[in-house]
């Protein structure tokens, strides 16, 4: 190896351990200001005193402002030193002019939006409306989160994009985890439309039929919504089935990612991922491909879709059917599936192949819950899933709407029926279509 190889390499393990130190860095200020910072400041404290707590503050939020600003500018090293001092004179400004606590909740939240782009977005270019709705979406503690952003737009002269992101998100966001319950699960009928509208919008190129994909992919998987749009890349297609990865999960037993898997054709018979993997390769192709990039985007601009979005774009599509769209939510998706597999007489391993998180839940912490690339490729969960689609066809062929409208005994017989097709088949494990993202890395994604 000669030497101009070899200090090319000693030049990425640097900048690698630069970027791992700076986010290192990140973590142990957090980790500060969650032990000692409230420490009821003030309180037989000097006002001197008072006010360097305060000022602890100040460097999160010109490190925020100065990201955030930075796409606005050009690159040169004076036109960046002005924007240092003039974000850090603005922060030092609202430091003095705040409370506290709004301080440090404003804080904690500044230093998550500089992790959270870190650990998702390493060639990020400032903040889009995408971007900040999927970090509130993945907070703990959203309405902390949501007022903080808010603060800091008004008092930072942030620009931040939460205008952007549309009506229900910021809303909604800190209410999802209380209503989320009297959300009923989609029923067959909506299903049914749902698969017509997307292969109809599909056929016509209708820039946003990704975002009906997204939708059926969430029913048929019993996934999260935020782990389809962004988080999740396509690996491997089969006859009949196709592979992903997600990158990260909010589950405790998936936050080092997972394989999952769906069919690759509808109920009613749409073979959909030829349409979509040729999307996904003009993408990757194009300025703004990057690798293991989300794959629920526009197809014109190649924009991201938001999940507001995607949900707007749903519920047009199933709103001839149904009195009321707005009932549902983007979790009665999500819930098909399970609610689907208690119905047709599932074993619990069965009911958590298929993503049942109440039966994940009663198992042990050492159930093996995070799945792997050969799961995926001809594990439980594929047989499972292939069984509730057999299922989902057989009752668009009958015209089915609602599962309360299925007796028992039909419940009994579409089980049979499905599990005598699917069960005996073998499954092929030979792929058809291979991700080179995947490729490159060795055929597979570490978990």
């Amino acid at each position: 190896m000669d030497e101009a190889m070899l200090s090319a390499i000693e030049a990425t393990a640097d900048k690698i351990r630069a970027v791992d130190n700076k986010k290192n860095q990140r973590l142990i200020n957090r980790e500060r200001w969650t032990k000692s910072s409230l420490r009821q400041p003030g309180k037989g404290a000097s006002p001197e005193e008072a006010e360097d707590d305060k000022n602890q503050f100040i460097e999160p939020f010109v490190e925020l402002m100065v990201y955030c600003n930075t796409s606005r500018r050009d690159n040169s090293s004076a036109s960046m030193r002005r924007l240092a001092i003039s974000s850090r004179l603005k922060a030092t400004q609202a430091v003095k002019s705040a409370d506290f606590l709004t301080l440090y909740r404003a804080a904690i939240t500044a230093r998550d939006i500089m992790l959270y782009i870190d650990h998702n977005f390493t060639q990020a270019n400032g903040v889009d409306p995408t971007m900040l709705e999927d970090f509130l979406l993945q907070s703990s503690a959203r309405n902390r989160a949501v007022k903080a952003v808010e603060w800091m737009c008004n008092n930072l002269d942030l620009e931040l994009p939460i205008e952007e992101m549309g009506e229900p998100a910021v809303q909604e966001a800190s209410l999802n985890s209380t209503r989320r319950k009297r959300f009923p699960a989609t029923q067959p009928v909506m299903l049914k439309a749902l698969e017509d509208t997307m292969e109809a919008a599909a056929t016509e190129n209708s820039p946003t039929w990704l975002a009906l994909l997204a939708s059926w992919v969430q029913a048929m998987a019993g996934l999260q919504l935020t782990d389809v749009l962004r988080r999740s890349v396509p690996v491997e297609l089969y006859d009949g089935w196709i592979v992903f990865f997600c990158k990260q999960s909010k589950n405790k037993h998936n936050r080092a990612g997972f394989y999952w898997g769906v069919p690759s054709t509808t109920s009613v018979g749409y073979v959909w991922t030829d349409k979509f993997l040729e999307e996904y390769r003009q993408r990757r192709g194009s300025s703004v491909g990057t690798e293991m990039m989300g794959m629920i985007f526009r197809t014109d601009n190649h924009q991201y879709l938001s999940s507001n979005a995607g949900r707007s774009i749903t519920l047009k599509a199933i709103s001839g059917i149904i009195e009321d769209p707005e009932q549902l939510a983007t979790h009665s998706w999500k819930s098909m599936l399970p609610t689907t597999a208690l119905h047709l007489g599932f074993s619990p391993a069965e009911r958590l192949a298929v993503g049942e998180r109440r039966d994940a839940e009663a198992m042990s912490d050492e159930a093996p819950i995070t799945r792997g690339l050969d799961e995926a490729r001809e594990g439980k969960s594929r047989t499972c899933k292939l069984i509730c689609a057999e299922v989902f066809a057989m009752l668009a062929k009958s015209d089915t709407h609602t599962f309360d409208e299925i007796p028992a005994q039909r419940w009994e017989d579409l089980a049979n029926a499905a599990r005598d097709k699917i069960e005996p088949q073998a499954l092929d494990t030979t792929f058809c279509w291979r991700n080179d993202d995947v490729a490159h890395s060795g055929g597979g994604f570490k978990v």
